[in-house]
């Protein structure tokens, strides 16, 4: 889990990986550019910049979350397979299909493992949630934003994210025309797609591990266990 803090508006945006978070770092950025030095405007590493103060009490804190059920498969497309595959190098699978990945996290939910022990993308999006964090579903990032941007201390910057966001489209190398079960295909660690979209990956079984694996983010978050 990160958090990006401003000090000009004192508040904070949570947010975990695989939720959103590229997207959110940009745009807590345009938000609050000026909070940034002018030589490091142009820097990629500008959460530096956003950090809690000690002591600072936050008017409020936004979590942004995502469905569990699409989260994993995107994990599991992004970090286990693909170019950037720090987790399947990272674990070992009999087999790296969906159907071993989703059972090596059963293990490890069973045995009261840390996931982020492994690799900071497998944090639980519950890690450090608050009861008075104000829940944002990525799935409506945009409606829901606005809508809890619209107070006295922070509606001046609802254009702003009116603008970043609008026709915001999440590239994703997917393959609409793949509709068969995918959940237990074998593939390569370097393998980057195309992709069969995430429903896809799912059978019952594979379904009811993510239902125990996930399930207090199922009932906090209020994603109902349907795909």
């Amino acid at each position: 889990m990160a958090e990006l803090y401003s000090k000009k508006y004192n508040y904070v945006v949570k947010y975990y990986p695989k939720s959103g978070c590229s997207t959110l770092k940009f745009l807590f950025r345009e938000c609050h550019s000026e909070e940034i030095p002018e030589k490091n405007k142009d820097s990629l590493r500008f959460s530096k910049f956003f950090k809690k103060i000690p002591n600072c009490r936050p008017i409020f804190s936004l979590i942004v979350v995502r469905n569990p059920y699409s989260r994993i498969v995107s994990t599991f497309t992004d970090k286990v397979c693909g170019r950037h595959n720090h987790v399947g190098q990272k674990i070992s699978l009999p087999k790296v299909t969906f159907f071993h990945f989703v059972h090596f996290l059963l293990r490890l939910h069973r045995q009261k493992k840390r996931f982020q022990k492994i690799d900071f993308h497998l944090i639980r999006q519950d890690h450090n949630y608050l009861k008075t964090d104000i829940i944002v579903k990525l799935e409506n990032l945009k409606n829901e934003l606005i809508k809890n941007y619209q107070n006295s201390q922070t509606q001046d910057l609802v254009p702003i994210i009116e603008n970043s966001l609008v026709n915001k489209v999440n590239v994703t190398n997917k393959d609409k025309s793949k509709t068969n079960f995918v959940g237990m295909t074998e593939y390569s660690l370097n393998f980057s797609g195309p992709w069969s979209y995430f429903k896809y990956f799912y059978n019952d079984e594979i379904k009811d591990m993510v239902d125990e694996i996930y399930d207090n983010e199922f009932k906090i978050f209020g994603y109902p266990k349907v795909i």
